[in-house]
């Protein structure tokens, strides 16, 4: 099995069969050591110039909601926050997620807004964003794009990823902070994605933004 833990096996494979690369992934993930604790990636960026996003207390909130005695320890949050593209990419790289969640806005074509080292917006074209998941050497089991228009990038998805979630529109503050802390904990209690998401919807009718959410599966 020791030969099954290294990438660079992986990336043979990949670089021999292109045309299988979900069956690839999908058995590679069966093979990766199995530690209970699924690590979630949360990347945030709120560039001057654009409208200020929670996305500090959208953390807290999620990191408080992960600290609830039956579902402690389930979830590993890593941050990087104020990302630009190089963030991201680096971070996917090094940490190897389980989770992608990108908190950001976005615009009516597609384009993710993430912040360059003058904290000016940098767009990410869709293209970009999902060339990116596809390039990974290991396969996410969820990603999360919390900006207007995602749905575009989330629909791009699958099935490299085995389900994506985008917004049809913005979610104000309150309902993404909601949103986000009702998913990762029902995800924390052992919900599959379909059934956490029918949850989140449900949260989301005090906000009268359950149609916003658009969940996408392989």
């Amino acid at each position: 099995m020791g030969i099954l833990r290294q990438d660079e096996f992986w990336r043979m494979l990949l670089d021999a069969r292109p045309g299988r690369r979900a069956d690839i992934e999908e058995v590679r993930q069966a093979a990766r050591p199995q530690t209970g604790v699924k690590r979630l990636l949360f990347v945030s960026a709120s560039p001057r110039g654009e409208p200020h996003l929670a996305t500090d207390f959208e953390l807290r909130r999620l990191r408080e909601s992960l600290e609830r005695p039956y579902v402690a320890n389930r979830i590993e949050v890593l941050h990087r926050p104020a990302a630009d593209y190089a963030t991201l990419e680096q971070a996917l790289l090094s940490l190897k997620p389980d989770l992608l969640h990108l908190s950001c806005h976005g615009d009516s074509a597609g384009n993710l807004m993430l912040a360059n080292e003058r904290d000016d917006p940098e767009p990410i074209p869709p293209k970009m964003f999902t060339g990116l998941i596809k390039a990974l050497p290991f396969a996410l089991e969820l990603v999360v794009v919390n900006a207007c228009h995602s749905t575009i990038v989330a629909s791009m998805l699958p099935p490299t990823v085995a389900a994506a979630i985008g917004m049809r529109t913005a979610l104000h503050d309150e309902a993404a902070i909601d949103f986000s802390s009702t998913l990762y904990r029902n995800l924390a209690i052992a919900s599959s994605v379909p059934q956490a998401f029918k949850v989140v919807l449900n949260r989301l009718i005090s906000h009268g933004a359950e149609g916003v959410p658009q969940l996408f599966l392989r």
